[in-house]
Parts: structure tokens; sequence; C-alpha cells
């Protein structure tokens, strides 16, 4: 049934005909003559092609104030305007039918809620009418309650053709479609939707008739954004956001403003740049995981974080790799499989940092397979006892002496069947456990299958000292410290919400390391938790700004000319591949090693060294390794 939401006007001040000019396409007449506002109003619905095709205007539920409904007007015959507009309606349209009137007002004339008169509305209302809306009469504030069921309607899947409304205060009297202000409301909804949630169905929805191409291109972008966000699917994301970035610098340049919703998506645009993207040229990941937490999408936040801070970390030289970085990554790609992470910075963050080996180990094992001593005490301690067992060599191990600290050794021996010593070492070489046992590394490390426990004891092994080859870190330790136990902590989370392996998950011990760090585990509520992430993320950003201020400070700082000579010995620390620093300047210099010496060894290490070439300007060019 076609049903008409009237708001009923009181009379004007005096009789008077206007004719209102209808801007209607589909109506059949362009002109009306009326003496009230609603009366221009009807006689304009009553011509719509849609409505007479589907059998006319059927019913009206008026709004109704006191005044409209009691002060009678001589000029009139007497009525009130509301008896007045119900002869226009049986005149013109004897089959329209009034519904019980909706008050305004009390017997007391006050106001009656507006939340009471929309329910009131929306029970004569059955979903497969079609309604109309007269928003031209009544008080201004009543009008309040036309426009929220306007919206009401819509997400109730209603139909809503038309809300008319009669404007009288130009040169033309004119009856025109409040859809503009409506699109409004909606196109302002969609964004909040947006950027609230992450969704795009409604602001698609808005631009369904967009003929834009750029337009058409940003929503595209928006949604493919939005569907990462929602599916947690952010391998990608990295594109998209850059996607979306040059979208939205286009639309910027370009002159769209064709209709009210191009005009509203430009003045939203620069919120999305400044939610989403920032103004850095590398994709911003701690401001989309914000962002995510802003809205609490907690679970979206926790994805973003465990795959793309390593990301983050290396690509603003928070973490440093000092080898082939092309070379590192495209072996990765190609051997990557879908237990891996997506990106091969997390890997190297997560796995290849937490679990080096131990210089000492590594050493050792170097030894088994190819025979170059060990530096380290422990390590040449083992080698002693491993050439007794070689020049003592029997299947009887009982006959051979070790000392009790290396009795694994021994019960190593009696497992396993070697036909010599040269496959006992092979097979040593490889048993990684037993390597780290003889060196003495924690037991509980070396045992567990935790792998929390695993990276608990690699990240106390980074506060104590030990730094990975190929990597540098370039803030200070307790920082990448506090960085790694964020990120474990994020992990863990993600773990629990995705039901994933028990061996991330925090121990009470663990819990403990990370509540002397900052982090509150002391309850386990959604606050809490953002509260925790937004602090791992406080660090990274903090790390982040210090590491640029020294280098916006190195930049500008002059080079002060050195007084050291070739062949001074000095000490320097060595920062990267075959490069160092000298205590006190503030630029790199170039480090000749022999071809024989391998560079990744000297990484993170402090040495002597000899000054070999200085410019003319006294800035140190080249350094050599001490003979």
């Amino acid at each position: 049934m076609n049903v008409l939401v009237a708001n009923i006007s009181i009379f004007p001040y005096k009789r008077e005909e206007l004719v209102y000019n209808i801007l209607l396409e589909e109506c059949d007449v362009k002109v009306v003559r009326a003496y009230q506002t609603n009366e221009s109003i009807f006689k304009s619905l009553i011509e719509l092609r849609q409505i007479k095709e589907s059998g006319g205007l059927g019913k009206i539920i008026a709004l109704v104030s006191n005044k409209a409904k009691t002060e009678k007007n001589a000029a009139y015959n007497n009525q009130t305007s509301f008896e007045y507009y119900k002869s226009i309606v049986s005149q013109l349209s004897p089959d329209t039918n009034f519904d019980k009137d909706v008050e305004l007002e009390d017997n007391d004339g006050n106001e009656r809620p507006v939340h009471v008169i929309l329910n009131e509305l929306c029970s004569k209302i059955d979903p497969t009418d079609v309604v109309y809306l007269d928003s031209a009469g009544g008080k201004r504030t009543t009008g309040n309650v036309i426009q929220l069921l306007t919206k009401l309607l819509k997400y109730k899947g209603i139909r809503n053709p038309y809300s008319l409304y009669a404007d009288i205060n130009g040169k033309l009297n004119l009856i025109s479609d409040t859809a503009d202000f409506v699109r409004m409301t909606e196109l302002a909804d969609a964004f909040n939707e947006f950027m609230t949630s992450g969704k795009s169905k409604q602001l698609y929805v808005c631009f369904e008739n967009e003929q834009s191409a750029d337009i058409k291109s940003l929503l595209s972008v928006m949604t493919e954004f939005s569907d990462r966000i929602q599916l947690g699917n952010i391998e990608g994301i990295d594109q998209t956001v850059v996607k979306l970035n040059d979208c939205i610098e286009k639309m910027n340049t370009c002159d769209n403003a064709s209709s009210i919703e191009s005009v509203i998506l430009k003045q939203f645009l620069p919120v999305i740049k400044e939610k989403l993207i920032g103004t850095s040229d590398k994709v911003d990941y701690l401001k989309i995981i914000r962002w995510c937490l802003d809205n609490t999408l907690v679970q979206q936040a926790l994805t973003i974080f465990v795959e793309k801070i390593p990301v983050y970390l290396f690509e603003h030289g928070i973490i440093k790799y000092c080898g082939d970085v092309v070379n590192a990554r495209r072996k990765y790609e190609e051997n990557r499989d879908k237990m891996k992470p997506f990106d091969w910075e997390t890997e190297v963050f997560y796995s290849e940092i937490l679990d080096s080996e131990a210089a000492e180990v590594k050493e050792l094992r170097t030894y088994l397979s190819d025979g170059k001593m060990p530096k380290n005490e422990k390590g040449l301690k083992i080698v002693k006892i491993l050439k007794k067992i070689e020049n003592t060599w029997s299947p009887y191990v009982e006959k051979i002496e070790i000392p009790k600290e290396f009795a694994c050794l021994r019960d190593f021996i009696k497992s396993g069947k070697f036909k010599n010593f040269s496959k006992f070492k092979s097979v040593l070489f490889a048993n990684k456990k037993l390597c780290n046992r003889l060196i003495g590394i924690e037991q509980e490390s070396v045992d567990s299958d935790d792998t929390f426990v695993k990276k608990f004891i690699s990240i106390q092994r980074l506060k104590e000292g030990f730094r990975p080859t190929s990597i540098v870190f370039k803030a200070p330790i307790e920082e990448i410290v506090k960085i790694y136990y964020g990120y474990i902590y994020v992990k863990a989370l993600r773990n629990q919400t995705n039901h994933a392996s028990s061996n991330e998950n925090l121990s009470e011990k663990q819990k403990f390391i990370l509540q002397d760090e900052g982090f509150n585990l002391s309850e386990n509520t959604v606050s809490t938790v953002i509260n925790n992430i937004r602090y791992s993320l406080d660090i990274i950003e903090s790390a982040d700004l210090k590491l640029k201020n020294i280098e916006k400070a190195e930049e500008s700082e002059p080079i002060v000319p050195t007084n050291l000579k070739v062949g001074d010995i000095v000490s320097v620390l060595c920062t990267n591949r075959k490069i160092v620093r000298i205590d006190g300047y503030n630029y790199n210099i170039q480090l000749n090693l022999p071809k024989f010496k391998e560079p990744d060894n000297f990484l993170n290490r402090t040495f002597d060294v000899k000054i070999k070439q200085i410019s003319k300007s006294g800035k140190i060019c080249q350094v050599e390794l001490l003979d």
C-alpha cells in the first residue's frame, strides 16, 4: 500500500493561494495551487506516476499538534487546519483513508517524547508498504521525527521513494525531494562506519550510481582494504594502503565535485589519510594498528602486529640486516611454505634472531664440520676431550675417561652405533641439543619443546650481550628487549584467539617477566589488552623517534678534522659489513679485511685497527685490521 506520513501545519497568517513549481520528473503536473503547505504536497503526490500506477494513495498517517486539531479559522469555513486538509484529501482522492493520527502533544500541551512518537509511527507501517513523507508542515522540531523515520525505513528495508518539501522562501515556490539531505546523512554514516569498523558496504551503496572513474577506483581500494581488515588477510595490506594513498592523492588533484557524494567524499579524504596513512612514504603499520585499537578491532590489531611489526622495524632501520638483503629475501620467497610468515622480515625477527646459535655453540659445530678451532675457552676444552676420545676410540666407552661435566658425551657414545670417530663426529655435529648442553646452555632451553621457553632464553641472551650474525640493533638493547617481549605478548594473545599451538602460550614465569617489563597481566579484559598493545607501540615509536633524531643530528653536524694520523692504532665498533665507527666521530668508516676473514664475524664487536687513509679535509676514510 502507498502510505503518506504528513506533518500537519497550522494555517498561514493570511488566506492566500500560492503557486508551487514541482521539481519532480515523475510528476504528471509541473504546477499546483494551494493555500496550505500540506495541501501543496498532497496535490503533487497524487500526480506521481508511480502512485497512479500502483493503486493510488491508500492511507495517510498524520502527525498533529493541539493547534492543528483545535484552532479554527474563519477564513477557512471555520475549520481547523487538520479538518481543512482532510476535506481536500476527500475531494481529490476519496479512496484515501486516514489512520488514527499521531498526537505530537499531550492534553496539557507538552511535547511528547520523540521516541514515543517514532514508536507509534512505526507501529502503523507494514513491511510491504511504500512510504512517502511530507516534510513541509509542522514544527521544525517535529521535522526531526520525519528524518529519523526516513533512516529507520531504510534500515528496515521499507521503500521510501520520496520525502517531499515545499520551499516558499525564494522567488519561486518549489516542491522538491529532500533526498539530497538524506543522501548526505547516509554518506556521513557510511564514512563513519568505514572509519570505525573498516566496513565499506554502506559506502559502496551510496556511490552505486557514481560514474567518475577516479571515485570508482577509490571505492574499489577502500573495499579491498575493508576485506583485508575484516578477514584478517593482511599479507598484501601494504600494497592496498599504497594504492589507497595514490587514489586519495589523485582525487585531491582532480575536480570531481560533480555530485553531493563526490563533494562530501573529498571532505572525508584527509580524515582517511590522517588515520590510516600519515605522511611517511612507507606504510605506517603503527598507525593502522592504533586505528584498529581505537575502534576495538582487537583481533585485527593482533594480526597486523604479529605479521607486520617486524617489517616496520626493518624498514625504519631499528633493526638492520647487514647481508645481501635482496638475495636473502629472494631465497626466502622461493623456499617459503605455508607455515612460514609471508614477509622475510618477520621470519628473521622471530625465528632467525631468536633461534640463533650461541657463538660458542657455532664455533664448536664449525670445528666438528671443518676442523676450525674455536676461540672460546669452553670450546677449546671440549675439543681437547674430543681429541682424547679420537685417540682412544673404542666401542667400549667405559675405557674412555670423560670429565663429569661432559658425562652427556659418554651417554651419547653408548646410545649410538658408530663405526668410527668420523661418524661419531658428524652425528654429534647434527645434534644441536647436545652441542648446547656441552657448551652449558641452560637445560630448560635445550630440552623444552615449548617455543616460548626458547624465545625467552634467546631474549635473555640478547640482554647479556649476544648478537646474531648479520644483524645490527640501532636502538639500545633495553628497548630491543622490550620490543621483543611486547611482540611475544601479542603473539600469545593471537594464538589464544586463534586456538593455535599450545607451544606458544605464556607460562606463569613468563607472565612475571612481562609484568617486570611494564605489561599489565593482572587482569584479562579488552581494555587491558588494548593498553598493553599501545604500550608496545609506544616503545617502538620511541625507539624510532630517537633513531631519527640521532640521524638528523649526524647529518647536520659537520665533520671535524681528525688529529689522528695514518698508522695510529684505534679501537672501533663494527656496525655493518666492513663498516666501523670510532668513538667521537659521527660517520661510517671503511674496514679493510684480508680475503680469508669473514666480515660477519666482526659484526657488533669492538677491536683494534690501524688507520690506513685520511682525506685532505681530515676525514678518516679507511682502517685495516691489525696483523
